[in-house]
């Protein structure tokens, strides 16, 4: 029901571009257009986590900060940045390797109790949902951690080590795709990518819709 809500508040509720300040949609047709120029970007993590992602954190970044602060309407053209970002991984995995019919299974880093408590929604999953992608709620996170912007490279990966467990059991060799909002050094998906491999999963890589090379992103918070 309030997933339902939101949607049709996106809808109703008059906006401006968040990006540009134009009326009209949360993003604009130009500053997509501008955005998705050069298609998703690959990159690997120092865990070794190929990850895609559409858009860079220094163009996109007013949409990101709109949709953390509670702008849910920024969530249609940041799932679709996704989407496209999880696109471009299966396609070269499946190129590369073969999975017949076997379906990939999309797993979101998962929100904190108190960043869901905060906003009241879960930022990866609407994203994904509205970008219709299905993703399986299967992490939970163990303990709290540091902020990761007050940390180096190598303290983000020790913050983040053991930070996550699995919420059930997954079927054996199970190809898995995770999928975040944005990639900094990649020391979350690196976690993440851990503790799957260790419960029996294949990860294949990630997605995220945004990815930084500068330490200046929202806090991880989730």
């Amino acid at each position: 029901m309030r997933r339902l809500i939101s949607e049709l508040l996106d809808l109703l509720v008059p906006s401006a571009c968040v990006r540009c300040g134009i009326d009209g949609p949360a993003v604009c047709e130009p500053c997509i257009h501008a955005l998705d120029r050069g298609g998703p970007a690959r990159r690997g993590t120092a865990g070794g986590t190929a990850v895609f992602s559409s858009w860079r954190w220094e163009e996109a970044a007013p949409v990101m900060r709109a949709y953390k602060a509670g702008q849910t309407p920024c969530a249609r053209p940041l799932g679709a940045a996704l989407r496209r970002a999880v696109d471009a991984l299966v396609a070269e995995v499946r190129a590369e390797r073969d999975f017949g019919a076997q379906p990939i299974a999309l797993v979101p880093i998962p929100s904190s109790a108190r960043s869901y408590r905060r906003r009241g929604f879960h930022p990866v999953e609407l994203m994904a949902s509205r970008g219709g992608l299905h993703s399986v709620r299967v992490l939970r996170h163990t303990r709290r951690v540091a902020d990761q912007r007050a940390l180096g490279r190598r303290d983000r990966a020790a913050n983040m080590a053991g930070a996550f467990a699995l919420r059930g059991v997954l079927r054996p060799g199970c190809p898995v795709v995770l999928i975040d909002d944005v990639v900094t050094t990649g020391a979350t998906l690196d976690a993440a990518a851990a503790t799957l491999r260790a419960g029996g999963a294949r990860v294949l890589g990630a997605a995220t819709a945004l990815s930084a090379d500068r330490d200046d992103t929202p806090a991880n918070d989730r």
